[in-house]
Order: structure tokens, then C-alpha cells, then sequence
């Protein structure tokens, strides 16, 4: 929108004044003379009324003005400008207070510097203003009025203007102009027309006048400032609106570029503040994900230890029976069938200490570890699984690589770090696995000797400095979400330390090398299956078990393998049962096979008052699950992992039995005589 006054218009606009003031004076010559009486009675009366109906529009025109010029400064809470703004208002005459109040009636500022009655809601003796309020309202008494008017913008109210202002000036303006109007009609008809003549003139060169000022010193301002504000609708906060002079325009052009810079100023601040919460609120997605996902594997993992553990006390029954059936002198097809489910519960036997080790509720096995053997083993794996772009060599020394630890834990160890290379390269690539010998271990190993050293060597992307710090702890990783739980290699890490070893990084573009250092030890003696003779315990009186499980297949087979030892064999299906059975029957057994796992009362539990009723009776107690939580183990106690095999229970039990025998034999236990 343009605010345009052209010369024609001017010219059009003087002549217009120039009539109304013939008009008007002849008007006003004739009434005079014929009705100046009249006009002298009636005036008394009107001067009583107008005033108050004037000083009622002009309070509303000042309080639009204000509410209309503190939208921005209310706004943006500018106080300084509200300040200047209400003290200007203040000083008029009559002008008793002046308020900007916040939606609630609250006051925000009232003209003073250290605003006293701030957030005081406003209580006066007029009328409760009931909000929200969306046109002005007008109160009176005899000394004062008061206009509150709404202040908004885009139909929402951002506050309140108030302002009050007293009317005793009035009935001084009243006797004064009454007392004016005397002094002009007793003056004289001639001195009232030539009053009448010069005004009429005064208003025709005044008329002239402010056409002129308006064409040259008005509309271009005001363009100006509709170009300032047409600007900023368009988002333009960096144009300022130039408007030269001291007058009451150039001071608004100032005070509008001050609310350009501010406006400017708080939008920046607050695109600042948008993209904080943009990076917070995606902190937070990402960390929620991460919780979702360590729960998710939890789940997975208490899924896991359950079946394994169910799993477990199926493959005692079946790798029991099918050892039992073995020694029964079975041949040709019978035998060779007796051989195959023997080799597939070993094999299932592993699959389930993974599950286990996943779950963390496996026991750690320590034993010799062939690493040769171990890295062929993973390199086969990998072969089957990986891009067949990617290429896998082994290079292996000679020298005998054995370690003592867990050939699982360390298989997961290398197949980690083996899919890790492999989703560092993109298309085409090499890994090598290398294996030797070395007493040059990381400074983290206080330990001297001989280390073996695995190498996983690729020719992917590399890692990025600033991950090299991080690339081991958990949940960290730098794939796309979906791909990867940032577990793997913190997983490396940890079962390297369990082995009292380390994992070591170094990573540049094209060439990253994951070391892994594990302490060597000397070859082991490894007895073949067939040394070992299955037979029957000698022993000198017949020894009685009693097994307590909740699960009827393990009991029945631990009871038949008992027997092909010797012993005889009573069965409980609960641990409170073989409690009251112990306690009925004191001294009578040799040997309890005790469930780790059981409803009602748990294996640990059932040892616990077993060894208060027997402290010397012999105890092997047998899980599926790990033995972490297990409570420390006595010389009369034994743990075994299931499944179990005969050959386990005998050696078990050949090194069980007999301390509780020595035991007996130094102690003087009434249970024993």
C-alpha cells in the first residue's frame, strides 16, 4: 500500500477549505447576529456535557495510540521501551496513571524505572474486568475516567493498556471558556466579525499550508515507514528505514529500526535456541533407541538362558540314554546309531553353552586351546557367510600356539572381530588372520612371558580418529541404525580380558590391524576317550544316591547311571521332599545329586538345610544355568554342568566320595555311626 498526495490533489483540497470557510463564516455572521442570545443560554448547559464527551474520545484515541505503539515492546518484553513509551503518556495533563498489564491483570510496567506495583494484580474501586477482553472499556466517576484496551496482535491478546486521567481540569476549561464567550459577545458585533474574517483566512492560508507540508514532509515518511514494515512482514530485518530530522516521524523511523534490530537480535536468538532442541531432541531419540535396544537384548538374553536351560536337562536324558544303551554291547547299525546321537548331542551341547555365554549364565570352561586350530576353524565359518569379493588368508607360525580359556568365548572373540572387518570393507577387499608368538606385549600387561598374538588385519575404510577411543565401549558404533548393536567389539574386548589378555587398535585408511594378545602355555596332555575304563566303583558296602529333581527323564537317568557305579538310587521329584528325606533318614546316603533349577525350593536353598541336617554328606549339584550366584563351595560339594555324561559323574564322584570318607573318618559325626 502507497500513500500518495499529488499537486491536483492539494489544489483540490485548498479549494475545498476555502468553501467550507465562506460557508462557514456566513453561517456563523448570520447565527450570530440572530440567535447569539440563544446561543449564550444554551452554551452554559452544552459546556457542561461536550467536554466530557470529548475528553471521552481523546482518552480512547490516546489509549488506542499506546496499546497499538506497545505490541512490539510488550511482545518482545522490551521494558526500556515500555518505560519510555508509558512516561511520555504520563506527562500529558490530567493523565493520573498509566498501566501495561499482562493477559491475567497483572501489572508488567507503569511508566516508573523501578516499577513498584510489578505482577500486582490490578484492584480498584471500578467494575471487575472480566478477561479476556476484546474491546475497549470505558468507566467514570465525577473526578475520573478510566479506558482499559485490549493490546493484539493477529486476534490474540497480549495484555492490557489502562490509563486514567482526571477530570477536574474540565470544569476549570468550562468557567474559562464561559467566561471567554462573555468578554467576545460583550465586545461587540464588529470585533466578532472581524474575528470571523481573520479566521476564515487563517484557515484558508492554514488549508494551503498543510496541503503543502502534507505532499512534501508527510507521505514520503510515511511511505517510507509502510516500506520498513512491508520489509519485515517479508522477513527483511536488515534494511533500516531512513527518515532524516528531529521531528515526531524521524523519531518513530528510529524507534522502528531499534525494534528491527531487536526483533532481528531475538529471532536469532531463538533460531539458536530451535536447533539446541533440534540437537537435544535428538540426543534423546538416539539414547531412547539405545535403551530399546539393551533391553531388547536383555530379553533376548533371559529367553536365551531359559531355553538353553530347558535344553540342557533334555540332552542329560538323551545323551544319559544313549550312553547307557552303548555300553549294552550294541553292534553294526544299532551302534553306529548309538555313535551319531552321542556326536549330536556334543555338537548340541555346544550350541547351548553359546547360548549360555550369550546370556552370560555359562560357566567359563578352562582348558588347553589349540589357537591353529581355532582360527582355521573361525576362517571356515567366515568363508560361508561373507561377500565372496573379500578375500580370506591365514598366515600361521609354527611354533605351538595353546592357550588356557574357553575355545568358545575365544571362537565369538575372532568371528567378531572377522565381521567387523568385513562391513569395513566396501566391495572388494582382503582380510588376514595372523598367528604367532611374542613377549613384546602392550604396556597394559604387567604379566612377562610369552604372548600368542592374533592379528585381523583388513583393507577397508578405516576408523576415523576421533572413534578410536570409543570404538570399544559398549553401544558405540558408527554403522546406520538397524545395522549393528555396537556390542561386538566390546564383547572382543571383554572376553580378551578374561582370558588375562588384551585387544589392542591400530587403524588408518585402507590398513586397520585388531591385535589380540593371550598368555601362551605349554603344550597340553590330552587323554584319548577310550583310556579311561567304564567300569563299576569298588567299593567295600553298598552305597546309596538319592537324586532330587524336578524333571522325571533326568531323574531316571541319573538314577540308571548311579547304578552302573554301584550305588543304589532313591529319586525325589521336589527339594522340600528330599529334605524330609535326609531328615527321616539320617546317615543313610553317600551321595545327593542335587537340581540347581527347581520351583518352590531352589537348589541352593535345598543345600543350605541339607548341610544344616548332614555337614559332611557329599552333595554334587547340577545346572544348566551358570554357578556365579552359587554360595561357596565346600570340601563335601561339587558342581556340574549339564548335560552330563557317565564318564563326568564317575570322575566327579570318585573326587567327592572319598573326602567325605577321610572327613568321616577324622570327625566323630553322630550321622556316621
Amino acid at each position: 500500500m502507497r500513500f500518495r498526495l499529488q499537486t491536483r490533489h492539494a489544489l483540490v483540497l485548498v479549494c475545498m477549505i476555502a468553501l467550507i470557510v465562506v460557508t462557514l463564516a456566513a453561517t456563523l455572521i448570520e447565527r450570530f447576529i440572530t440567535t447569539s442570545t440563544e446561543v449564550s443560554a444554551a452554551m452554559e448547559t452544552a459546556m457542561q456535557e461536550r467536554p466530557r464527551q470529548q475528553v471521552q474520545n481523546h482518552l480512547v484515541q490516546i489509549t488506542q495510540l499506546l496499546s497499538e505503539n506497545v505490541v512490539n515492546p510488550l511482545y518482545a518484553y522490551d521494558m526500556d521501551a515500555m518505560r519510555q513509551l508509558l512516561q511520555t503518556a504520563k506527562h500529558q495533563p490530567g493523565v493520573q496513571y498509566v498501566y501495561v498489564l499482562d493477559p491475567d491483570l497483572r501489572v508488567v510496567h507503569d511508566g516508573d524505572t523501578l516499577i513498584p506495583d510489578y505482577g500486582k494484580r490490578v484492584k480498584d474501586e471500578f467494575a471487575t474486568i472480566s478477561t479476556p477482553l476484546m474491546q475497549p472499556l470505558i468507566r467514570s466517576s465525577a473526578e475520573l475516567m478510566d479506558v482499559t484496551m485490549p493490546v493484539q496482535t493477529g486476534g490474540i491478546v497480549l495484555g492490557y493498556m489502562r490509563l486514567g486521567i482526571s477530570l477536574e481540569h474540565i470544569e476549570r476549561d468550562v468557567e474559562n471558556i464561559l467566561s471567554q464567550y462573555d468578554n467576545i459577545a460583550r465586545s461587540g458585533l464588529d470585533a466578532a466579525l472581524n474575528t470571523i474574517y481573520l479566521v476564515s483566512l487563517g484557515f484558508l492560508v492554514l488549508g494551503v499550508a498543510v496541503a503543502v507540508a502534507i505532499s512534501r514532509r508527510l507521505t514520503r515518511p510515511i511511505n517510507a515507514l509502510l516500506d520498513g514494515f512491508e520489509r519485515v512482514r517479508r522477513g527483511d530485518l536488515d534494511t533500516p528505514v531512513a527518515i532524516a530530522g528531529e521531528d515526531e516521524l524521524a523519531g518513530l523511523a528510529a524507534r522502528f529500526n531499534e525494534m528491527r534490530v531487536e526483533l532481528k537480535e531475538s529471532s536469532q536468538a531463538l533460531a539458536e535456541r530451535n536447533r539446541e532442541l533440534e540437537q537435544q531432541i535428538s540426543e534423546r531419540k538416539e539414547l531412547d533407541a539405545r535403551l530399546a535396544q539393551a533391553e531388547k537384548m536383555d530379553a533376548i538374553g533371559r529367553l536365551a538362558g531359559g531355553v538353553a536351560h530347558d535344553f540342557n536337562n533334555h540332552l542329560t536324558i538323551i545323551k544319559g540314554n544313549a550312553e547307557l544303551l552303548s555300553w549294552a554291547g550294541l553292534k553294526g547299525e544299532d551302534r553306529e546309531a548309538i555313535d551319531t546321537i552321542l556326536s549330536s548331542t556334543v555338537s548340541a551341547s555346544g550350541l547351548t553353552r553359546q547360548l549360555l555365554a550369550f546370556a552370560r549364565q555359562g560357566p567359563m570352561q578352562h582348558a588347553a586351546v589349540d589357537i591353529h586350530e581355532l582360527v582355521q576353524d573361525v576362517v571356515r565359518m567366515l568363508s560361508r557367510s561373507i561377500d565372496k569379493r573379500i578375500g580370506l588368508e591365514v598366515e600361521i607360525t609354527d611354533t605351538p600356539c595353546r592357550v588356557q580359556g574357553d575355545a568358545t568365548q575365544l571362537q565369538n572373540l575372532l568371528i567378531n572381530l572377522g565381521l567387523n572387518a568385513c562391513d569395513a570393507i566396501a566391495g572388494a577387499g582382503t582380510i588376514t588372520m595372523r598367528v604367532d608368538v611374542t613377549d613384546k606385549a602392550p604396556e597394559e600387561l604387567d604379566a612377562d612371558g610369552d604372548y600368542v598374538r592374533i592379528v585381523v588385519h583388513d583393507t577397508g575404510t578405516g576408523i576415523a580418529e576421533e572413534n578410536l577411543g570409543n570404538v570399544f565401549e559398549p553401544f558405540f558404533t558408527t554403522k546406520d541404525f538397524g545395522h549393528g548393536t555396537g556390542l561386538g567389539l566390546a564383547a572382543a574386548y571383554g572376553a580378551a580380558k578374561a582370558h588375562g589378555g588384551a585387544l589392542t587398535l591400530d587403524s588408518r585408511p585402507g590398513d586397520t590391524e585388531f591385535s589380540v594378545y593371550l598368555p601362551r602355555v605349554a603344550a597340553a596332555t590330552v587323554v584319548p576317550k577310550d583310556s579311561v575304563p567304564a567300569t563299576p566303583l569298588v567299593v567295600d558296602s553298598v552305597m546309596k544316591a538319592l537324586v532330587i529333581d524336578d524333571e522325571a527323564g533326568v531323574r531316571r537317568v541319573m538314577a540308571r547311571m548311579l547304578k552302573t557305579l554301584g550305588y543304589e538310587v532313591d529319586t525325589c521329584e521336589s527339594g522340600d521332599i528330599g529334605v524330609e528325606v535326609v531328615r527321616a533318614r539320617p546317615g543313610e546316603f553317600n551321595l545327593v545329586v542335587l537340581d540347581m533349577m527347581m520351583p518352590g525350593m531352589t537348589g541352593t536353598e535345598t543345600l543350605a538345610v541339607l548341610r544344616q541336617l548332614d555337614p559332611l554328606i557329599p552333595i554334587l549339584v547340577a545346572s544348566g544355568h551358570s554357578f556365579e550366584d552359587f554360595p561357596e563351595i565346600d570340601a563335601n560339594t561339587r558342581t556340574l554342568s549339564k548335560p552330563i555324561t557317565r564318564e563326568e559323574l564317575r570322575q566327579c564322584v570318585e573326587t567327592l566320595v572319598p573326602v567325605q570318607t577321610e572327613l568321616a573318618h577324622e570327625t566323630a559325626s553322630p550321622n556316621h555311626h
